[in-house]
């Protein structure tokens, strides 16, 4: 992928490639556990400090609204969106080279890649949470009050189960939410065959 494509769509995934160019194989290992680990408390740690300070997505109705969504959507591009891309990308590129019979650029087992693929799967619902609790609540049927609410309606999405008793009715939320249901069958059905598969190929 061109480099600065890269960095648009994922300033994190960017500086973990460049990060792990500068290691070795063994060193790569350890570098993409550790920041999978970090990525994953860094991101509930931020859900619970939205939790219990403001309420981000009540935006201003005087001259500061455009300044403040400005604000609002750095830090949504800096972090949770950017994370959500680089799982969706890298997840998506490991199992591409799973199937091609590429050789690994880590020395990853195929349980320690189930376990990163379960940390991320836990912290696209927390990411994806961030998300729409500081996007405006009027782009949803029914405000998120907390972010609880968006916890939970990041859960009943990515989990596929939709209650319906919260739905998007804008189209910045809608294309968010089938985003999120696609990332997380790359982690679920995607991720986790080829792993196993290919695991108990190994072992057999």
């Amino acid at each position: 992928m061109n480099k600065l494509l890269k960095f648009v769509l994922s300033p994190t995934y960017f500086y973990a490639d460049f990060r792990k160019s500068k290691v070795s194989k063994g060193d790569r290992t350890e570098l993409i556990k550790k920041y999978n680990q970090r990525y994953l408390v860094a991101s509930w740690l931020l859900a619970a400090m939205l939790g219990l300070t403001w309420q981000w997505n009540e935006y201003p109705s005087d001259g500061w609204l455009v300044p403040y969504g400005i604000m609002v959507g750095v830090i949504i591009w800096l972090l949770p969106f950017s994370r959500n891309n680089e799982i969706f990308l890298a997840f998506l590129e490991d199992a591409h080279d799973k199937v091609s019979h590429k050789d690994p650029s880590s020395n990853l087992l195929f349980s320690e890649r189930i376990r990163l693929a379960l940390h991320s799967y836990l912290e696209l619902l927390s990411n994806f949470a961030i998300i729409y609790y500081m996007i405006p609540r009027e782009w949803f049927s029914k405000p998120l009050d907390g972010i609880w609410d968006a916890l939970y309606y990041s859960g009943v999405t990515i989990t596929t189960l939709g209650y319906g008793d919260i739905y998007p009715a804008h189209w910045i939320p809608k294309g968010l939410i089938v985003y999120e249901v696609f990332c997380g069958f790359i982690l679920l059905i995607v991720s986790f065959a080829i792993y196993a598969g290919r695991g108990m190929e190994r072992d057999a």
